[in-house]
């Protein structure tokens, strides 16, 4: 078991030790990036950097928030004998294997990663895009689906935005004359026509209304669904404000993968399956 005196990272209430930072960074060196450690080895210089800090958050919203729902983000602290400290001795040990499945889409239940979503979103939204940004989408498909293109608890909600099914034959292709087969919503081959669906419905919901939260409040249109909208619009904020400039090829760095974890759980509110989504 690692020995550290005091707490390391942020927002510890000591100074963090020179000698203490260096047994983190070593540890942290020794995690593979698929299981949470840095994509670049650490400098072990015995300070307590933004790097440092970023790694072991990176690790934390891998292996220790609750992949059920977090009820605290990743604080970027580690204490000694504590669940982090544990967690990371017992990976780097060999005697434990990360919980975080293989990287990848397995089936409709996997969440896409957060850049290929990021990617179809940029694609395949075409309308509307100053009224509705693609933050927006993202959004609505994290708070509905966490990224899985899936039918819903009530098998009428499809896709990434659960979308009701009678308002894809009996509104949208009714009266925009658009073909949507929801046959052809879900699935791992349903990509594509997932994202479009949302984006057409949205444009056509602001055609008819006028305004983004009118239209927003036709595609979610139950009392209790309040509460949904705010999380989309929170979610659609908090991406804004850290510029993303990704695009076909680019790999998210772990100081920006961790700046989106932060987003989403702040949007959502303490429920977040953080890692399925970043590879």
């Amino acid at each position: 078991m690692t020995e550290i005196q005091r707490p390391v990272g942020e927002g510890a209430r000591t100074p963090n030790s020179p000698n203490d930072v260096r047994a983190i960074q070593e540890l942290l060196n020794r995690i593979p990036a698929a299981s949470g450690g840095p994509s670049s080895p650490l400098e072990v210089n015995g300070r307590c950097e933004s790097s440092t800090i970023v790694a072991i958050k990176k690790f934390q919203w891998r292996e220790i928030v609750p992949p059920s729902g977090a009820r605290h983000a990743a604080d970027g602290r580690i204490e000694p004998h504590r669940g982090t400290l544990r967690r990371l001795d017992e990976l780097a040990a060999g005697t434990a294997s990360s919980r975080t499945p293989p990287p990848g889409v397995q089936g409709m239940d996997v969440p896409l990663p957060f850049l290929q979503m990021w990617g179809l979103v940029q694609s395949r939204h075409t309308r509307e895009v100053g009224v509705f940004p693609r933050e927006l989408l993202i959004g609505i498909f994290w708070e509905e689906t966490n990224f899985r293109n899936i039918p819903g608890r009530n098998p009428r909600m499809l896709g990434f935005g659960q979308v009701w099914s009678g308002n894809i034959n009996e509104t949208l292709n009714a009266e925009s004359g658009t073909n949507f087969d929801p046959s052809r919503i879900t699935g791992t081959g349903c990509f594509n026509e997932s994202v479009e669906l949302v984006s057409v419905l949205l444009a056509h919901a602001y055609r008819r209304t006028g305004t983004r939260d009118r239209a927003l409040h036709e595609y979610a249109p139950l009392a209790a669904q309040r509460a949904l909208i705010a999380r989309w619009l929170r979610c659609m904020t908090r991406l804004q404000e850290l510029q993303l400039r990704v695009g076909a090829g680019s790999v998210i760095s772990d100081a920006l993968g961790v700046a989106i974890r932060e987003a989403l759980w702040q949007a959502r509110g303490n429920v977040f399956s953080p890692d399925l989504a970043f590879p």
